[in-house]
């Protein structure tokens, strides 16, 4: 569960962190509409700052899910080799679940 709740968090950050590019943006086609060089400056540097963050946390995401797929990878080749039988059994029953579902259409 603590893994779920750490993801959870990332992903409101990494929603934040677009925000705050989206708004960026917003300002600067607003300080060009206006045309005044210092304004345009500071906007430009406001956004490429954000849409660096935006990247590192994307780029985190990406590493951390990485990571639990191969750790689910790893867990799911142990059960499997731990208990070849039940997972042919489980492999079975899915796929007859499955044969049900889709006859029935």
């Amino acid at each position: 569960m603590d893994t779920i709740e750490g993801l959870n968090a990332a992903k409101d950050k990494l929603a934040h962190d677009f925000q705050a590019v989206v708004d960026g943006a917003e300002e600067l086609l607003k300080v060009t509409s206006n045309n005044t060089e210092a304004g345009y400056s500071a906007a430009r540097k406001k956004l490429e700052h954000s849409l660096k963050v935006a990247r590192d946390e994307l780029d985190q995401l990406q590493h951390a899910a990485r990571l639990k797929a191969k750790q689910a990878a790893r867990a799911t080749d142990d059960y499997v080799h731990d208990n070849p039988w039940q997972a042919i059994g489980v492999g079975a029953a899915i796929g007859l679940a499955l044969g049900v579902l889709i006859g029935r259409r």
